[in-house]
């Protein structure tokens, strides 16, 4: 019989019962019940117990915790950084963006009767930024655009079309269809029939990246932005799937805090024109709730009123967030200055020599 350390299950034990072995007494068999593949391969140990445990903690799971930590930790930092590149919360979050994403999501609705997403007002740019869907907006309709232009892309947009935020907002949108006068006539068929009718459904297309890699767009759903006056801003575009190498892609979101963006994202100071801004949307919204339930005798159940009502309390939700940091601000402002005038204070105190030189 080989004396060569070999780990055994019982069964194995129980059939080299009556063999002779010579006994090792530093030498023993994980104790792990029941067949341990693991076990059976290496975990003899002389004098100590680290393999045999390190065996247990496999099976039992235990120590796993702290692993899957420092690896999800990782995978965290790797995503920021990854999305720092593309874009940082100042831009996605600017008040202008935000503004033009409540516009879009409002004229969704109002084309579709669906919404776009579902999320709290607080942390709206975060959710559509980092939503499983690829949204691009560009400005159509805006006074001496003859050339439209992205204004906006969220985070699978970006990651799709290969490009950051600098790069991708402000490109003329024509560049993210293939350099052909063929596609090029298709896509410019679908945003004028968008113009028109106000919403085109299940569009497809050819397009590329900023590196030139060619995908097919898929059940496309392209809308006219309006805004409370029923002006139009521009249009957005929306779609979950795209096929690339053959292959058909689901659009995948990106996880993100929600606690830390409703709370963290430093915020710039509010203008008079902000406030302004937004008790003008307000006094437009109320109008035009007045207006559509007068007009066309629609109750306070209706989609298009409940819609509009959102829409009218987001803005006051807005107006009331843009006050309460105005306070914050001039209530830290004049903490800052009580603290200079202190300061002064103190320097100017009348030392004894400062005395005996005052008063030789």
């Amino acid at each position: 019989v080989s004396h060569r350390p070999v780990c055994f299950s019982m069964q194995a034990a129980m059939q080299r019962i009556t063999a002779p072995m010579r006994p090792r007494p530093h030498l023993r068999p994980c104790q792990l019940m029941g067949p341990a593949p693991a076990c059976q391969q290496q975990h003899w140990h002389t004098r100590g117990q680290s393999a045999c445990s390190a065996a247990k903690r496999a099976a039992s799971g235990k120590g796993k915790s702290s692993l899957d930590s420092l690896i999800k930790k990782k995978e965290d930092v790797q995503q920021k950084q990854e999305q720092q590149k593309m874009a940082t919360a100042e831009q996605f979050s600017d008040p202008e963006v935000r503004a033009l994403l409540l516009m879009a999501v409002n004229s969704y609705y109002k084309h579709t009767k669906k919404a776009l997403i579902e999320t709290d007002f607080a942390i709206l740019t975060e959710a559509i930024f980092n939503a499983p869907f690829v949204l691009l907006i560009h400005n159509r309709f805006q006074d001496g655009v003859t050339d439209p232009a992205f204004i906006y892309g969220n985070r699978a947009a970006l990651s799709l079309f290969e490009a950051s935020w600098k790069q991708f907002v402000g490109m003329p949108s024509r560049k993210s269809a293939v350099n052909d006068a063929a596609a090029q006539q298709d896509r410019d068929a679908h945003i004028d029939a968008a113009a028109t009718a106000g919403v085109v459904y299940n569009l497809s297309g050819v397009r590329q990246s900023l590196k030139g890699k060619l995908f097919t767009i898929k059940g496309t759903t392209l809308w006219n932005i309006e805004d409370a006056d029923g002006e139009l801003m521009g249009q957005a575009a929306v779609f979950t799937k795209y096929e690339k190498d053959g292959r058909e892609m689901v659009v995948q979101g990106f996880a993100f805090d929600t606690t830390a963006a409703a709370a963290a994202a430093p915020l710039p100071v509010p203008t008079a024109e902000d406030i302004e801004a937004a008790e003008a949307a307000i006094q437009k919204w109320a109008v035009y709730i007045r207006t559509i339930k007068s007009e066309q005798g629609l109750s306070n159940k209706d989609p298009l009123v409940l819609n509009a009502v959102a829409s009218l309390q987001r803005w006051k939700a807005e107006l009331e967030s843009l006050q309460e940091r105005v306070a914050v601000e001039l209530k830290a402002a004049a903490a800052a200055f009580d603290d200079e005038d202190d300061d002064d204070q103190e320097g100017t105190q009348d030392t004894p020599q400062a005395l005996e030189i005052s008063h030789q």
